[in-house]
């Protein structure tokens, strides 16, 4: 609820990697629940109990309605929390790397491909393991594969040089979440 405020009062995002740290103990280390490609597509295959998942529907909610209504973003950059260990890592002190404009319209591209690519996959029914293709069950670490530890620990790294690498490159989810808000620019 503090992190809905804090999209609105600008003094409040000064707090924001403490929201952040919270969600990354709350939503990743206690419940494991996150948003991701794999529970949409588990959510539209098989529907989703209101009342004994309302903190995922409440979430699913606001993530949506929040860059439709508003051109802000939320769940990316006040909940995720594997974005928000990013964060948290990219405060540590060092000298960080900024990509050149070439590398970052590339990489962007990919993102957009690899969102694209996997809705393609899921609507021609291709069974694809979703959970590989997105690093968050990591913090479940009894049935993370190697591949998402080992892919996780890689862009932890990265995160200490390059601003949040896997949010801002590679994530289908934080794109799905991009086309909600640009949808919202573009139709302004």
């Amino acid at each position: 609820l503090i992190s809905i405020i804090a999209l609105f009062v600008k003094k409040l995002n000064r707090y924001r990697i403490y929201f952040q740290l919270a969600s990354i103990i709350f939503f990743g280390i206690l419940s494991g629940k996150f948003l991701s490609i794999y529970l949409f597509e588990n959510i539209s295959l098989n529907g989703i109990a209101v009342m004994s998942s309302f903190i995922t529907v409440f979430l699913i909610g606001l993530s949506i309605l929040i860059p439709l209504i508003f051109n802000k973003h939320f769940y990316c950059y006040y909940i995720c929390p594997f974005g928000g260990i990013q964060t948290l890592l990219g405060k540590i002190p060092v000298r960080k790397i900024t990509p050149k404009a070439s590398a970052v319209k590339f990489l962007r591209t990919m993102r957009l491909l690899i969102f694209v690519s996997v809705l393609v996959s899921i609507a021609a029914g291709l069974k694809l393991d979703l959970t590989q293709i997105e690093p968050f069950t990591v913090f479940i670490f009894s049935s993370a594969s190697m591949t998402v530890i080992i892919g996780s620990l890689i862009i932890f790294i990265a995160s200490i040089f390059i601003k949040n690498p896997w949010c801002i490159y590679f994530c289908p989810t934080g794109q799905f979440f991009d086309l909600l808000k640009d949808g919202v620019v573009k139709r302004n």
